[in-house]
């Protein structure tokens, strides 16, 4: 995640633009559709990879999956009913291949602390997250779950 205000994101995109005017030849060597994919993924990973530097604390992380641009093995489709509504959804086994060199993907591993809410049953949720947490082999699960004091919006 890129934590930006709208100065420091126009003053990136300006960077984003003299590279790619200053290396003009390079650019044009690759042809007008490889530019334009590359150019769709980074205002794409933009759009979706840029919060308010408020949200800094977080240092979330976000695996950003459009499998009708770049289908991967990795992510399981499935559909399921949630509150009565069929959806498509992506499942990411959080598992290692360190084989492939894809380590720190296991629970235990990955992760770090957990901000709950806001929310409306921030209790709940704790207490669910909680027992699994825990379920996955997690060590001291208890420290990494931290309830958000800010006010729910409504």
């Amino acid at each position: 995640m890129a934590y930006l205000n709208d100065e420091r994101f126009n003053r990136e995109f300006a960077t984003l633009i003299d590279s790619v005017e200053s290396n003009r030849d390079f650019v044009q060597s690759l042809g007008d559709q490889i530019v334009l994919n590359n150019i769709f993924a980074a205002f794409r990973h933009a759009v979706l990879g840029t919060k308010h530097p408020g949200f800094h604390e977080e240092r979330e992380w976000r695996i950003i999956y459009s499998p009708s641009f770049q289908k991967s093995d990795r992510i399981i489709s499935t559909i399921v009913s949630i509150n009565g509504t069929p959806q498509s959804i992506c499942k990411l086994p959080l598992k290692d291949v360190p084989e492939e060199g894809l380590t720190g993907l296991s629970l235990p591993k990955l992760i770090d602390r957990v901000i709950i809410g806001p929310s409306k049953f921030p209790v709940g949720i704790y207490d669910a997250l909680l027992a699994l947490l825990t379920d996955a082999g997690v060590e001291n699960p208890v420290s990494k779950l931290i309830v958000s004091d800010l006010p729910l919006r409504q």
